[in-house]
Order: structure tokens, then C-alpha cells, then sequence
């Protein structure tokens, strides 16, 4: 099924349960690094680490939610201060270490305008 101007491509995924037993990913995980793997990009959007760990011993280019919300800065997507308040808002519903937290203030002040 194909959604909004062709966009986005909803594939049913047929993954290889032996070649991908862990016991640590969730199946959902397991689909979404299978159906990277068998794309023209081989990039994957997670945020849990050991999935993030698995998919780059599977090769594949790993960005998450914070990585996500630089680009938007850096591409003019949000400015700086939206993009400090979904930090915060990030912060709220996932952990995120003091360093880390304050590593991505420093990278998202570097856009500034």
C-alpha cells in the first residue's frame, strides 16, 4: 500500500528467523533491520540501543531521534529554540544521560542563527 504521493511504502517483511536470533530484539526490531538490509539505502531509524548495536554489526547506517533532530536544524527545518523544546520534550519520555543531554544542546547551538 502506498500513502501520501507515493512517500511512503508500507512492504510486508520476510525475514530469516535463524540468520536473526537474539534474544534481546523485539520482533518488530528484527523486521525493520531485515527490511533495511534488503534496501537500496541500508539506513535504519532506531533508538534502543541494542537494536542499534545489532544493525551496525549488520552494516547498516543507524540514526535515531536525536540525530534526527539535528538534521532538522542543520537542513532549516526548526530553528535552535524549537528544537531545544522537543529536546526537552525527548527528555521527558526517554532517558537521556546529563552528557548526552548536554552534548545535543551544544549541537543543535551550532546552527544558530
Amino acid at each position: 500500500m502506498k500513502i501520501k504521493n507515493n512517500k511512503i511504502i508500507v512492504k510486508k517483511v520476510d525475514f530469516n528467523k535463524i540468520l536473526f536470533q537474539t534474544p534481546n530484539l523485539h520482533r518488530g526490531e528484527l523486521e525493520a533491520i531485515s527490511l533495511a538490509i534488503n534496501s537500496e539505502n541500508k539506513i535504519i531509524l532506531l533508538d534502543d540501543e541494542e537494536a542499534r548495536s545489532f544493525a551496525r554489526i549488520m552494516k547498516l547506517n543507524v540514526k535515531g531521534t536525536l540525530g534526527l533532530l539535528k538534521d532538522f536544524v542543520k537542513y532549516k527545518l526548526l530553528n535552535t529554540n524549537e528544537a531545544l523544546k522537543y529536546l526537552d520534550r525527548l527528555n521527558e519520555i526517554m532517558y537521556l544521560s546529563l552528557d548526552t543531554y548536554n552534548f545535543m544542546v551544544k549541537e543543535l547551538k551550532k546552527y544558530e542563527v
